[in-house]
């Protein structure tokens, strides 16, 4: 399972894969499994260095990406989101990430988004969710844009089964990006989610911070008027990151042991 959330996730520290599969959530049980892992060719190790100290991070090789791949595949193929899921899936086989340099500009957008996706999983039990970058292929309809989201989940709600897409603001996008990249790529597959995804409905999670300006209300507010604006509220809802990943860390469901 550890080799297939770095599929899912391209990248995943020492840390996230303690939260989600080792019950004490302490890394050095991770170490000893991401060793034996990168010896038998699934994976590989990388280690980044900032001010809080080393941090441990595995990802997929080739083989265990092109395995794992085929296997998505076949065992989703059945669910009626299969749709979302198999224009997803890479048509090409993906290597190794690029890290030669110590830090990659991607790395900290990456991160956030899959401390994220962690909180996901282990608060809502997902029934898919992926962090891959630009995950969908262009339309094929010149009239439709296919959304790019920071992450992809698929979840059972109340509602019935739902398609999450996760935009992971930064706050360095200027305002009539977001617009016509997202609340208008959005809208237009509001539409059409039964027939291109799969599933009727959808909903879009927003998580905004702001490393620069260090001003996230000022932008969420922004974010959340502009949706109102346009007329697609009721598919957005936005949150800092920070509190929403509290949300969600309050309301994790452990499996009790026997």
């Amino acid at each position: 399972m550890i080799v297939y959330l770095t599929v899912l996730c391209r990248l995943v520290t020492y840390t996230q894969i303690a939260r989600i599969f080792f019950r004490d959530g302490n890394p050095s049980g991770v170490r000893k499994a991401a060793y034996h892992l990168e010896q038998l060719g699934w994976a590989k190790r990388w280690n980044t260095t900032s001010r809080s100290g080393r941090m441990g991070h595995l990802m997929p090789t080739r083989q265990a990406t092109d395995i794992v791949l085929r296997t998505l595949r076949s065992k989703t193929g059945a669910q009626p989101w299969a749709r979302a899921v198999s224009l997803m899936l890479p048509r090409a086989s993906r290597g190794p990430l690029d890290l030669r340099a110590q830090r990659p500009k991607w790395f900290a957008h990456q991160y956030e988004v899959n401390q994220l996706a962690t909180a996901i999983i282990l608060a809502r039990r997902p029934l898919w969710i992926s962090t891959w970058d630009s995950p969908f292929p262009p339309s094929p309809d010149p009239g439709l844009s296919l959304p790019q989201p920071d992450y992809v989940s698929v979840e059972d709600t109340p509602a019935g089964t739902t398609v999450i897409f996760g935009e992971h603001d930064r706050a360095s996008e200027p305002l009539d990006r977001f617009i016509e990249r997202k609340l208008r790529t959005y809208a237009r597959l509001s539409g059409r989610a039964a027939e291109i995804l799969g599933v009727g409905s959808f909903r879009v999670d927003v998580t905004v911070v702001d490393p620069i300006a260090q001003a996230p209300r000022r932008r969420l507010k922004e974010l959340s008027d502009a949706a109102r604006e346009f007329g697609v509220a009721d598919l957005f809802r936005f949150n800092l990151a920070g509190q929403f990943a509290a949300e969600l860390d309050a309301s994790q469901c452990y499996v009790q042991e026997s």
